[in-house]
């Protein structure tokens, strides 16, 4: 069953699709490697692509250390968008849980059992979930990262863009126009807050 967050976010994709179409960005992992080392940092190689149907694919790949897997993409990935998406700086990381589900799995032990990885945050106070499900917990946390920053890096684009609207359709008075997008925006700005430019 979908959770109020999930629903609320659902909507929002949609405007996505409605307002940024071709510029809407996807993120999608490749590859991660992780080396730790007891009473040390973590260092964390992993290698994104980022594309949208605008510009096409590109290939990221980040070294970096940090305090852990998590700490480490997270803090890297906010470092990389943070210049040009400023409300990214909203984010924080409340809790990353982990669960096997032992009835998927085959063998005997259950150490291949698929798991659940689930990665709450908040934003401005408003708390946010996203999942990955997959036999290795550093993959889904992986993915887990870039879902959340591929979903806000696209509500700072829809915003940016409906704020552009808004200015347009006042300028030639179309009140119907500007009540239409702020109520767009209002969506928005429920999972995050945005400066003007």
């Amino acid at each position: 069953m979908q959770t109020e967050e999930e629903a609320k976010r659902k909507n929002i994709k949609g405007l996505f699709l409605e307002y940024i179409k071709d510029e809407k960005i996807k993120l999608r992992p490749i590859s991660i490697e992780c080396v730790e080392k007891s009473g040390s940092s973590s260092f964390v190689k992993f290698v994104f692509e980022e594309s949208s149907l605008l510009s096409g694919p590109r290939t990221i790949e980040v070294e970096t250390t940090g305090s852990g897997l998590v700490d480490s993409i997270f803090s890297s990935c906010n470092k990389h968008y943070g210049k040009e998406y400023n409300s990214l700086i909203h984010l924080s990381l409340d809790d990353l849980l982990i669960r096997p589900i032992f009835s998927m799995a085959r063998s005997e032990s259950q150490t291949d059992a698929s798991t659940d990885v689930i990665l709450k945050m908040s934003v401005q106070g408003s708390p946010s979930e996203f999942k990955n499900r997959s036999k290795s917990i550093v993959y889904s946390s992986f993915v887990c990262i870039l879902s959340a920053f591929q979903f806000y890096i696209n509500c700072q684009k829809t915003f940016e863009r409906l704020l552009f609207l808004v200015e347009d359709a006042h300028a030639r008075d179309r009140h119907d126009l500007v009540e239409k997008y702020s109520f767009s925006m209002s969506k928005i700005t429920v999972v995050n807050a945005y400066e003007k430019q």
